[in-house]
């Protein structure tokens, strides 16, 4: 702790009247700054894991595609399946939808985009949901 004690000085005007000016400072550690980093650290570790689920989602399902259409999967289909995951879609949906395509005359990635608008304009954010829409539950 330091204490800075100014000059008592005279106002000009004035002779009788003096001022004394106290400055005190004073330095504290406080845990609330280390409690806020280890915060933003957890923060930021929470983060890293959900982008390491979200990836490893994006991979099963790409996997899933290349074993139904029998071709590598394009960097767009891997987009959009982060896409929609990123906007809510069950990992599950997108699972079914890719097997639902399979059933298609012409199974494509344009067909089973399709039937991802469908679902969201219709909000169906789960399997269960887009499975009791098509009667099966």
């Amino acid at each position: 702790m330091s204490v800075y004690d100014s000059e008592t000085s005279a106002f000009e005007g004035n002779p009788n009247t003096t001022t004394t000016t106290t400055i005190t400072s004073r330095i504290s550690s406080s845990s609330s700054s280390t409690g806020a980093r280890a915060c933003v650290r957890a923060y930021a570790r929470e983060e890293d894991r959900q982008a390491d689920i979200q990836g490893y989602r994006i991979k099963q399902l790409c996997k899933h595609f290349e074993e139904s259409f029998d071709r590598r999967c394009p960097p767009v289909v891997a987009k959009e399946i982060g896409d929609a995951l990123n906007l809510g879609m069950d990992a599950d949906l997108l699972e079914a939808i890719i097997d639902e395509t399979q059933l298609a005359p012409r199974p494509s990635w344009a067909y089973a985009r399709a039937i991802i608008r469908r679902c969201f304009r219709e909000q169906v954010y789960t399997a269960e949901d887009f499975m009791r829409g098509r009667g099966i539950y």
